[in-house]
């Protein structure tokens, strides 16, 4: 069952974009994110799912506004992604120049014992 959730979490993630609006362009503002952290307590509870950011950054790359547009399961991992997102760098193709993105979060529960969790981070244009 372990291994089936998470195969039914990418499923319907993938298909709730197809329904919703078209597919974005891709961007060429690259993340550089430091380590990110799955809360515990989430963990503890089994408590996966997806959080999506909307993100301002400066011509630097800093990360200078963010807030949940689409929020997740729980208040925690709407916060693990706020407090993660502002560690990140973009990189906007090597000209500096100030960005807006949608950033998703998902966080998966790995295995039952010991609690592992894996955070993978997703960038999108805003509309």
């Amino acid at each position: 069952m372990k291994q089936f959730l998470p195969a039914c979490l990418a499923a319907t993630f993938l298909l709730s974009a197809c329904a919703s609006k078209p597919a974005l362009p891709a961007t060429d503002a690259a993340p550089h994110c430091g380590a990110q952290h799955y809360p515990f307590h989430a963990l503890e509870n089994d408590v996966q799912g997806d959080v999506v950011l909307r993100v301002d950054a400066d011509a630097a790359g800093r990360v200078t506004q963010a807030a949940v547009l689409v929020p997740g399961p729980s208040r925690y991992l709407d916060s693990a992604a706020l407090e993660g997102v502002r560690s990140c760098r973009f990189a906007a193709g090597g000209a500096p120049r100030r960005l807006e993105v949608l950033v998703a979060y998902r966080f998966l529960n790995a295995s039952e014992f010991p609690a592992q969790g894996v955070v993978t981070i997703g960038l999108r244009p805003q509309p």
